[in-house]
């Protein structure tokens, strides 16, 4: 959905649009070096890293919740019956759930991967039980993967807002893009990827 928001981007710009990877621990320094202009992968906004960057207005609403297996849904309904002993619950090492859920779960066993695109494969082959994500990310790969279930993705552990993040100092350029985000969905045109990659609308 990103990806297809950013192409967007450059069309109203009339300007080539390059995609850069990054991992979710570099992610700071990687913007900092000047490695990319704009930060659109999913970014949680938050006022650790509002110190730092601009954010535009919040483009979405999200929370997380686990991903599990098919099957095992009503066996991970909430975050008690997850942290239990033998409950095997993976994270993307470095993000910002990988922060808040650790130190919260002292029971189950822990595991970290740093490819966020290979988390689901885990949970899909056993290795892990329950990824603990962002419902957005858990509707993606539910719809990529046949065989994974997001488990109540409108009943999130978390809440919090998704905006895209530049370097400060451009006020003029974040006025522009915000502009953008209102007259996309003015036009509807966020409402429609959202169906179409998440398979719902988010609030």
């Amino acid at each position: 959905m990103d990806i297809e928001m950013a192409n967007k981007l450059g069309e109203a710009l009339q300007a080539k649009v390059l995609f850069v990877r990054f991992k979710w621990p570099e992610l700071t320094a990687d913007l900092l070096a000047d490695k990319f202009d704009i930060a659109m992968g999913g970014i949680g906004r938050n006022v650790e890293r509002g110190k730092i960057f601009a954010y535009t207005s919040s483009y979405m609403t999200f929370g997380t919740c686990p991903l599990v297996r098919q099957g095992a849904e009503t066996r991970f309904p909430d975050f008690s019956s997850i942290n239990r002993p033998g409950v095997k619950v993976i994270l993307n090492q470095g993000g910002m759930n990988d922060r808040h859920f650790t130190p919260l779960l002292t029971q189950a066993t822990l595991l970290r991967h740093n490819k966020n695109e290979e988390i689901a494969g885990k949970v899909k082959e056993g290795t892990a039980d329950v990824w603990i994500t962002d419902n957005v990310e858990a509707l993606f790969w539910a719809k990529q993967i046949p065989g994974l279930i997001a488990v109540n993705p409108s009943k999130t552990f978390t809440v919090g807002t998704k905006g895209y993040m530049i370097r400060q100092g451009d006020q003029i350029f974040l006025n522009w893009i915000n502009l953008w985000l209102e007259q996309m969905f003015l036009q509807g045109e966020v409402q429609k990827l959202e169906e179409q990659w998440l398979g719902m609308v988010m609030k």
